[in-house]
């Protein structure tokens, strides 16, 4: 019998399968067919050895025809990876799976992802799990208390720690999830890993605070909202013994600095749905003064973001910089010999010396085992 629409209702959602042979008795109408199932299951027709993609079990498709030959091809990546999916919940449903793949406008000269790429896809994965949570809020994360309290998300601090960072078309999964911190404030960690091998490339941990609407001040977090949020901690780690070590604080620069950018305007673009400047940006404005030799020979392994004060599109911003390895440039170009070198950054407002953002960074030699497309 040839595939209907109506019986594409019958496969069951989640599963892929790539129909590999037909019987020489198929009636020429069921290829047609068979192109309608891929074209609704996957929204693309796939091809390879004229072979189709349909959504399904194999018994549901076998019901459907007894003449197809089906091949389970779930963990071929190249055909399963979805760019419209928006993840799911592991361990307990309390850990967030999404995968994405890395695209050539998030990436570097070198074909590399850079940290602003990781960092925005840090925030689509929080954003994507506390659209499962049930929350009747913005889709930012706020609960039903925080609404009545007039209460939003802000992050306070980050650190990230890259291993290694994946290259353009490298298909990446990260898991996501949050946790408490203190009494008044919630943690949300993340591991990234490389989709086909397993291996874990990167991870984070950022802290969160709560911060009134109309005052723009840090708040406490009444009883109320904990009580809606705490059933989605796990009480997990991602960083293990180095957690001390993440939470190091950081000094404080003085004028003399010998790498500085001024004039950092923000852009309308550049503000998020809590209408200030979003914090990706921040990562940006800190490199602005990075000399460009270290950007050209050197990976970021390691950065730590303190966040102090929000930005808004009126405000100008200057970046500093100091190496703790060289004072000046040329005392830095001397020092490139070394494995490691680290950077104290800060952003400040240019009319009011008031800070905004204070960093420490690590860099590295460029890792040499990279595939490039």
């Amino acid at each position: 019998m040839p595939i209907s629409r109506q019986g594409i209702a019958k496969c069951r959602e989640g599963h892929r399968y790539q129909i590999v042979a037909m019987t020489s008795g198929a009636k020429p109408t069921w290829q047609n067919n068979i192109r309608s199932v891929a074209s609704d299951a996957t929204g693309v027709n796939h091809k390879a050895n004229n072979s189709k993609v349909i959504l399904g079990s194999p018994a549901d498709i076998r019901l459907l025809s007894p003449h197809l030959h089906v091949t389970d091809v779930r963990r071929e990546r190249e055909m399963l990876v979805d760019v419209l999916d928006h993840g799911r919940l592991v361990d307990n449903d309390l850990v967030y799976r999404q995968t994405f793949v890395i695209r050539s406008y998030e990436v570097g000269f070198d074909k590399i992802a850079t940290i602003s790429t990781i960092t925005n896809l840090f925030q689509e994965t929080s954003l994507n799990h506390v659209g499962m949570m049930n929350f009747a809020g913005d889709g930012m994360g706020t609960t039903q208390a925080m609404i009545q309290n007039r209460l939003i998300w802000i992050v306070t601090r980050m650190h990230i720690e890259m291993m290694q960072y994946p290259a353009w078309g490298d298909v990446v999964q990260i898991d996501s999830w949050v946790r408490s911190s203190g009494k008044n404030g919630m943690r949300r960690d993340f591991v990234v890993r490389d989709y086909s091998t397993g291996c874990i490339l990167g991870r984070a941990t950022s802290n969160w605070a709560l911060m009134n609407q109309d005052t723009r001040r840090l708040s406490k977090m009444p009883t109320e909202v904990r009580a809606e949020i705490s059933p989605f901690f796990l009480e997990r780690s991602v960083m293990e013994d180095e957690e001390d070590k993440a939470v190091k604080r950081i000094p404080v620069l003085d004028e003399s600095v010998p790498f500085r950018a001024t004039g950092l305007v923000p852009k309308v673009l550049d503000l998020d749905m809590n209408q200030h400047v979003n914090h990706v940006k921040y990562i940006d404005w800190v490199l602005e003064c990075v000399p460009q030799l270290l950007l050209m020979s050197r990976e970021l392994r390691r950065v730590t973001l303190e966040y102090k004060r929000e930005c808004g599109e009126s405000d100008v911003v200057e970046s500093l910089a100091q190496s703790d390895n060289a004072i000046e440039l040329d005392d830095l170009l001397s020092k490139m010999t070394m494995d490691s070198l680290e950077f104290t950054h800060s952003l400040r407002l240019c009319n009011s010396g008031v800070e905004v953002l204070r960093a420490c960074t690590q860099w590295t030699r460029k890792a040499h085992n990279h595939h490039h497309n």
